[in-house]
């Protein structure tokens, strides 16, 4: 986040990001860590993220209390984090719009 911040010349919107993660998020997921929806609940829309999302449920398959991979929508973000009988960790944070306004970045010209 701190380099797409960076590349957009607004620092001082990454350091608004690090004061709601410390103020709102980490207060909120202490309190209640199942709070994110459960992000395998979604169907994978492609090959790569069906495998990836098999060797998660794998992987926590063999624990006496299975861990699960949620997200949380704060602010313009999407948390994705790991959260394990009461232990949470934060794995993924995403600009929930970065994809809507970064379409010329992602899509070459002819597309």
């Amino acid at each position: 986040m701190e380099r797409y911040w960076s590349r957009l010349a607004q620092p001082r919107s990454y350091d608004r990001l690090l004061d709601s993660i410390d103020t709102k998020v980490i207060p909120l997921l202490e309190r209640f860590p199942a709070i994110g929806r459960l992000f395998l609940d979604s169907m994978p829309d492609n090959c790569d993220a069906l495998l990836a999302c098999e060797k998660l449920i794998e992987a926590t398959g063999g624990s006496t209390q299975r861990a699960e991979l949620r997200e949380h929508i704060f602010d313009d973000y999407v948390l994705l984090y790991w959260l394990g009988g009461q232990t949470v960790k934060l794995l993924s944070i995403r600009r929930s719009k970065e994809l809507s306004l970064d379409f010329d970045h992602i899509w070459d010209p002819e597309r």
